[in-house]
């Protein structure tokens, strides 16, 4: 296995950082953006930085895994509710 250039590991850290910030606290700053926006923006920052390729970033496992992990939360708080 090929380790990544310690630039890309930096960026990564860093647009993961801004991520998890905006996913664990979404009214950081008074800037109500939410949680969607925050994932949104962390998948930017690493196409932008160049971490991953918009090539990756658009494959199918990635594309695949997170709707199923959205439909089991949606089903999750289905049960929950209910």
């Amino acid at each position: 296995m090929v380790m990544a250039s310690t630039v890309k590991v930096v960026l990564g850290s860093i647009a993961f950082a801004i991520f998890w910030v905006l996913a664990v606290f979404p009214a950081v700053l008074l800037l109500a953006i939410g949680r969607t926006v925050g994932s949104l923006l962390g998948a930017m920052l690493m196409v932008i930085f160049q971490v991953i390729t918009p090539e990756q970033a658009y494959t199918l496992p990635l594309i695949f895994q997170s709707l199923v992990f959205c439909l089991e939360q949606w089903l999750l708080v289905c049960i929950l509710k209910g």
